[in-house]
């Protein structure tokens, strides 16, 4: 496959990738995590500016987008929040509803289709999205250059 076919799919590799390694950096090296009055400051800012912190059960904002989450023969758009812990939660963006949580471990696989749809593979299910804007750029979660997939923590498909 093309590498501009997979664009949605490298983003969506880029944020396990950077998920994993902020967790194992953090627990391996506690010096790079940050202090308990930098976390609450950027905790309190996040409170005032995002419409989403309430929704992440007090945990930093990493990144966020919207996707079309597919179940059955419907979409529905969803707000996809990534933060530390590593965790990915979802929120219906019109009803302002946490609708889940994305669960995380090593086997968690992204699978590019084409520009728009993508696949996230867990072990107890399956997630199929899609990019609201087609694009795989700037429409899923925006990230300049989060991760390396050779670090192997995430293994391209």
């Amino acid at each position: 496959m093309p590498h501009s076919l997979c664009l949605t799919c490298d983003i969506l590799r880029n944020i396990l990738t950077t998920l994993l390694v902020t967790s194992r950096i953090c627990s391996e090296y506690p010096q790079l995590s940050l202090s308990k009055e930098e976390k609450a400051l950027l905790l309190n800012q996040q409170a005032l500016e995002n419409d989403y912190h309430k929704f992440v059960e007090n945990n930093l904002i990493v990144h966020q987008g919207l996707l079309d989450k597919r179940k059955g023969l419907f979409a529905r758009r969803r707000m996809f929040l990534m933060t530390e812990g590593p965790h990915l939660y979802y929120v219906d963006p019109v009803n302002m509803v946490l609708k889940g949580e994305v669960p995380w471990s090593r086997t968690v696989r992204p699978e590019s289709k084409n520009f728009k749809v993508f696949f996230m593979h867990t072990p107890k299910r399956t997630y199929y999205l899609e990019d609201p804007a087609g694009t795989g750029k700037s429409g899923a979660v925006k990230l300049s250059s989060c991760g390396n997939i050779t670090t192997g923590l995430v293994s391209p498909s």
